[in-house]
């Protein structure tokens, strides 16, 4: 089977601009804090266009502020029970829209909130979340998370999926890079493999500690300091069925998006190349 490609909504500048996204011919966009009155909109476009919707925790998110924080484990019971709403509100709309999967942050990621993560903590927030994301028939993939100091690793999500099995893993594999580098993400896949149902695309140099969108040059030759993306494919290739792959580049600016367009094309080709 070959990789179903997408883009995420954050790398626009303009969260608006839809048409933008178009350019690496996605087959899935990844929507995240868009208002009540932006669905419609999202909602026509995808449909034009023959693009299947995912969702990214928080949608819709219809407060006046952007969002600053979103802590379901806390530390305060008030913001877990925030998330919890917000979470459970773009589950209700995935099952509207059909939408492939709901991506949701896993644990709180602040620094007054890196305490252990107790069961209790565990099912504070996913008790409620699953149940309701099973009586809606909708996927929910947790997003891996890395600066929370005792909850990052994969035993760590092993134990979340165990609890709750029917949730998915959101493979992010710049944050598990900058654990430990290409080990930690190797990690996450083959103790996960069962579990990940997506994995966010975004390039990373430990030694910059830049961010940057996955190029045509990642398959041309191999900065030591980067992601090696060719052999991430090639283990993300083995899992059945393969993993929904979401570019997430930072924001980009207009000279941006060339390279953007070709190392989308660059992940088609190699995915044509090894079938």
């Amino acid at each position: 089977m070959s990789f179903t490609l997408g883009i995420s909504s954050g790398a626009l500048k303009n969260k608006y601009d839809f048409n933008r996204l178009l350019i690496t011919d996605p087959k899935v966009i990844e929507f995240y804090n868009y208002p009540s009155s932006e669905i419609p909109n999202i909602i026509d476009f995808c449909q034009r266009n023959d693009v299947k919707i995912a969702l990214h925790t928080p949608v819709p998110y219809d407060n006046k502020m952007p969002l600053s924080r979103f802590c379901p484990t806390g530390p305060d019971h008030k913001e877990t029970l925030e998330a919890i709403r917000l979470t459970k509100r773009t589950i209700d709309l995935a099952a509207q829209v059909n939408a492939m999967h709901v991506v949701v942050h896993f644990p709180s990621p602040y620094k007054n909130a890196t305490k252990f993560i107790s069961d209790q903590q565990i099912d504070s927030f996913f008790c409620e979340v699953a149940t309701f994301a099973d009586s809606k028939d909708v996927i929910v993939a947790v997003e891996n998370m890395t600066t929370h100091h005792t909850f990052k690793m994969a035993s760590d999500y092993l134990r979340l999926f165990q609890k709750y099995p029917t949730l998915r893993l959101c493979l992010d594999v710049t944050h598990a890079y900058m654990i430990n580098g290409e080990s930690t993400i190797e990690n996450f896949i083959f103790v996960l493999k069962e579990y990940i149902h997506s994995v966010h695309l975004c390039q990373y140099n430990k030694k910059t500690q830049v961010k940057r969108s996955i190029s045509e040059k990642d398959f041309k030759h191999q900065n030591p300091n980067e992601i090696d993306i060719p052999k991430l494919l090639s283990s993300l290739d083995k899992l059945d069925p393969p993993p929904i792959l979401i570019l997430e580049p930072p924001p980009a600016r207009e000279e941006d998006w060339g390279g953007i367009q070709k190392g989308a094309f660059s992940i088609k080709q190699w995915n044509c190349n090894r079938n």
